[in-house]
């Protein structure tokens, strides 16, 4: 083998490949969060159960176990989910505020009647009383979801 095949084997073994498989897996993945966030952000946690997002998904239950280790690994995913979106968006908006001010932006935004009446409203009520007793993956999801809120 010469210098420039044994370069471009090495090279070629490197890249990683996407298949439509793995495409295909990720896609249902999402699909079985995007279920779960939407149950859970309305009811809670516990109304998610497997069954109940795995139809909502549109799946078999079946096939939940090859997307998720458990429906804790599931709640902590969807918590890491539903809450990045909320780190990242309306309290960023308020970075050039600080103390008081912020504050007072902050609730106003919260209790207004476009967050208030916003089709999946804020997922903290319906989800923080199912955290506090839930498994120890779903209480560290939510820590490490709020430490983003608040860094």
């Amino acid at each position: 083998m010469t210098k420039k095949q044994q370069t471009h084997s090495v090279r070629r073994r490197r890249t990683p490949r996407v298949n439509q498989r793995v495409v295909k897996k990720e896609e249902t993945r999402q699909r079985i969060l995007k279920a779960a966030a939407a149950i859970a952000s309305r009811e809670g946690l516990h109304a998610a159960s497997i069954p109940r997002v795995m139809r909502e998904a549109g799946l078999t239950v079946g096939g939940f176990y090859g997307h998720f280790l458990s429906k804790s690994d599931m709640d902590a995913t969807v918590i890491r989910t539903v809450f990045e979106p909320i780190s990242s968006g309306a309290l960023l908006r308020l970075s050039e505020y600080s103390g008081l001010e912020w504050l007072e932006r902050a609730i106003f935004n919260y209790l207004s009647p476009a967050n208030r009446d916003h089709p999946l409203g804020c997922p903290y009520p319906s989800i923080l009383s199912t955290v506090a007793i839930g498994p120890p993956a779903v209480k560290s999801a939510l820590t490490d979801a709020l430490k983003l809120r608040i860094s």
